[in-house]
């Protein structure tokens, strides 16, 4: 079977087996790239340093995943154990990119013809679609290896109170889907 994969990059025609677990994988990278769009595009907008920052962090994480997959297809050394892993990283990437999507769209993402949430739903598809045992395990792995730090103010201190950074209590990978 022949799969034409195009992307910004040159073209690439891959030679795969029809039982390739990394085939599905570009469905949901399809899915990453949808979201990070959506950023792109609110951005264009809202012109937030932070979001160029995610965005930019998110496309170089989407880049390198995708030319894992790649080389994982194109070498054929990589053992099923590790085809798997690359896959649960797709599906991961999917649903942290539509979350990107999600959280800069604001309350509009709950609209259910919004752009944001659709990508959103697809990539919770791809959590399940397909799913075997193995790939459970390698897509709540790489959710659990997600690098997020998240800032706790004091329960005590109102939102309009003044807090110096240096009372700021960060906690480090802290889970992200809390």
């Amino acid at each position: 079977m022949v799969f034409l994969v195009i992307s910004s990059s040159p073209l690439y025609v891959l030679s795969v087996l029809s039982c390739s677990i990394l085939q599905p994988s570009f469905f949901a990278l399809g899915c990453a790239r949808a979201g990070l769009d959506i950023v792109e595009r609110v951005f264009e907008q809202k012109q937030f340093a932070f979001i160029e920052s995610a965005l930019e962090s998110l496309t170089e994480e989407l880049g390198g995943c995708r030319g894992e997959i790649l080389a994982a297809i194109t070498d054929g050394n990589y053992s099923f154990s590790e085809q798997v892993q690359l896959r649960g990283k797709a599906i991961a990437l999917a649903v942290k990119c539509a979350h990107a999507a999600v959280t800069v769209s604001s309350g509009a993402a709950n609209l259910i013809d919004h752009p944001a949430s659709r990508v959103y739903r697809e990539a919770l598809l791809f959590t399940v679609s397909g799913q075997t045992q193995a790939l459970m395990q390698a897509t709540l792995e790489n959710f659990q290896n997600c690098q997020f730090s998240i800032i706790w103010l004091p329960s005590n201190l109102s939102r309009r109170e003044y807090l110096p950074p240096t009372e700021l209590i960060k906690i480090d990978n802290f889970p992200w889907w809390i």
